[in-house]
């Protein structure tokens, strides 16, 4: 009895050690039963969606999905298309082949280590249906196709089946079953006989092996038409010359075996190689036609194509005339000149309104070009004219510097003018008297009101100019503009850059100072317009460029930028100290101011600048460049410029109105 509790307490004591074994054993998750894509589904999209019922787990594990995708029942590790899933769903983001059978499963993982696999699954994707890529010969909308042919075009399938293809070819856009010529034929060409001088419409339908069809677009081409008959070029005869304005071509009447109505097209231009793109007249039913406005000096090339009424075409010879070469209009010389004397000689400027010409000629490049114009100049003591008096063959421009000629001296003018082919028309005549000898140079003075200073004038070729530099000083800033400055140099009215202990000077200051009295005032291009009392001007750049060219500067310099031509000498004050040595001839009596910086004055001694009251305006901001004028001590040539900031300051000469 003793042995049986013995045997009973040991049993009891094993039982409850397995029994705790039992407890840590980790319980696999249930397999995931497959829902969609329905086992054997077919004509499944290339990228479906995978659906499957939640497995459940005993030990409340968390379980995630591995989805398995294969061509085969067996499975291997790259068939393994997505792990880790946590929800049930699973849609596939690369495409499957197409018209293909797959097997699927699902492997349900909990996070101890647990997997039970589902059952597994197929399904088929769908079919490409084949296209049909072109139909290649006869092309849409052909025409004078042969009668006998060999149709072709060409198709795929995506999915490699093999292909099978129906022809049909009737005469109508409707195409019906009763025109097809060919049923289930693999090759992309079949051989046809067609009727000639006929529309024929046509398509191809291509089947693959699971019965899916496409059909291409109809097409339409159009057979053989018999061609008119080519007719031959009358008049005028081939290279015919002395053609003017207008010219009558004629050709012979042109037959077609088809019996159809023939028209005539005429082409016609002045390049050898006709463009049919570019008829001149169409749908002529007579045999000749006159041309009218007709370019001088050229040569025409045309040819006649007979069309009949199925489009048919026959082209002629190409056949050519040339037209006599039409003379320019004769240019008209102005009656105003312009004198300078550089020097000491005479030159003056003449000046002509341009010829033109209707005829053009043909560039190395084969475009047409108007006929280059020159002109002869001729300058004569009477009004015949002959060799002698020839002064400039072939100018290209529209004026003339003649050099040397005598002064207070009656002088004859006349253009000739002169096309590339040589015809030459003469121009009016003018006649002129050059002025005298003398300078042109008289000084004297003027008393500007507004505050009774005197200056010194000199008048150059009538023009009256102050000889020296405005002085008008009513503020430093403008109480109404505050872009209006005024400033003496030396006697700065901003402070300069870190200075803290600047004062603004007064007006009566300005006005005891040495530089007022030596060089005037110095004025911001803003205030040009205003500075001026009634009855002057501040000078333009165009009245300088007329004392530059008085004071002997070439006309080729005078419209240029930078330093041009070598007469600073003339406008320099005898006390600048200046190479060449300055001569004042032209009793400017420019000094060596200087100019302002609008923080600093910079240059005395050196040179000296002059705004003129004329501007550029910038095409994108609307702003005015002052152009500007600098006479150094060590350049020989006048500066012309615009660069210059409208803030900074520089002296003025004013100029008397007319």
């Amino acid at each position: 009895m003793k042995n049986f509790f013995k045997i009973a307490l040991i049993s009891l004591g094993l039982l409850s050690m397995f029994s705790c074994e039992d407890d840590d054993e980790n319980s696999l998750p249930s397999a995931a039963k497959l829902t969609t894509p329905v086992n054997e589904a077919k004509d499944m999209e290339v990228k479906p969606a995978f659906n499957w019922e939640k497995s459940l787990d005993p030990d409340n594990d968390m379980v995630k999905y591995d989805l398995y995708v294969s061509e085969t029942k067996e499975f291997i590790a790259d068939d393994k298309v997505a792990k880790g899933i946590s929800e049930n769903t699973f849609t596939l983001k690369t495409a499957l082949k197409p018209h293909t059978e797959y097997f699927w499963k699902v492997v349900a993982d909990d996070d101890n280590g647990g997997s039970a696999e589902s059952e597994v699954w197929s399904f088929t994707t769908k079919n490409s249906a084949p296209t049909v890529s072109g139909l290649e010969f006869p092309l849409n909308e052909a025409v004078d196709v042969e009668k006998n042919i060999t149709m072709k075009w060409t198709a795929e399938d995506l999915d490699g089946d093999e292909l099978k293809y129906n022809i049909y070819l009737g005469k109508s856009e409707e195409l019906t079953e009763s025109d097809i010529v060919a049923k289930d034929i693999t090759a992309t060409e079949y051989a046809v006989e067609l009727d000639g001088h006929t529309q024929y419409f046509w398509k191809v339908v291509v089947v693959d092996t699971e019965g899916e069809s496409v059909a291409s677009d109809v097409a339409s081409f159009t057979t053989l038409n018999s061609l008119p008959s080519k007719v031959d070029l009358k008049t005028p005869a081939n290279e015919h010359t002395g053609v003017v304005k207008t010219v009558k071509i004629s050709w012979s009447e042109a037959t077609d075996a088809d019996n159809d109505a023939v028209t005539y097209t005429i082409y016609y231009g002045t390049n050898k190689e006709i463009n049919e793109n570019f008829p001149y007249k169409k749908d002529l039913t007579v045999t000749e036609f006159t041309l009218n406005n007709l370019r001088g000096n050229a040569t025409y090339f045309w040819k006649i194509v007979a069309v009949d009424s199925e489009g048919g075409k026959t082209s002629s010879d190409v056949f050519s005339f040339s037209t006599d070469n039409t003379p320019p209009t004769a240019a008209v010389l102005n009656d105003e000149i312009t004198e300078s004397i550089k020097d000491d000689k005479l030159n003056v400027e003449l000046s002509w309104e341009a010829s033109t010409d209707p005829d053009k000629k043909k560039d190395s490049e084969g475009k047409l070009q108007p006929e280059k114009l020159v002109y002869d100049l001729y300058v004569s003591t009477d009004d015949s004219f002959d060799a002698a008096d020839l002064k400039q063959a072939d100018i290209e421009e529209l004026t003339f510097v003649v050099e040397g000629l005598e002064f207070e001296t009656a002088y004859y003018a006349m253009l000739k003018t002169k096309d590339e082919t040589g015809a030459v028309v003469e121009s009016n005549v003018i006649n002129f008297t050059t002025r005298g000898s003398e300078t042109g140079i008289a000084e004297g003075t003027w008393t500007d009101t507004r505050d009774g200073k005197v200056y010194k004038t000199v008048t150059i070729n009538g023009k009256t100019w102050l000889a020296e530099n405005y002085a008008y000083l009513p503020f430093f800033v403008d109480p109404d503009n505050d872009e209006n400055k005024c400033s003496v140099y030396g006697l700065p009215i901003v402070a300069g850059f870190g200075q803290s202990d600047f004062v603004m000077p007064t007006v009566a200051e300005a006005k005891a100072h040495e530089n007022y009295g030596k060089y005037g005032v110095m004025y911001s291009a803003y205030y040009l317009d205003d500075v001026a009392p009634e009855g002057w001007h501040v000078a333009t750049d165009e009245e300088w460029k007329e004392l530059e060219r008085f004071s002997g500067m070439d006309e080729n310099d005078v419209d240029y930028t930078g330093y041009r031509g070598n007469t600073t000498h003339k406008f320099l004050s005898t006390t600048w100290n200046s190479t060449p040595e300055a001569t004042n001839e032209l009793k400017f009596n420019a000094l060596p101011g200087g100019y302002n910086k609008t923080v600093e004055d910079k240059g005395e001694g050196s040179y000296t600048y002059f705004w003129t009251n004329s501007y550029k305006t910038n095409i994108f901001t609307g702003g005015k460049s002052y152009w500007n004028r600098a006479l150094s001590g060590s350049k020989a040539g006048v500066n012309r410029g615009s660069t210059k900031p409208s803030t900074y300051r520089m002296y003025i000469r004013l100029v008397k109105d007319n």
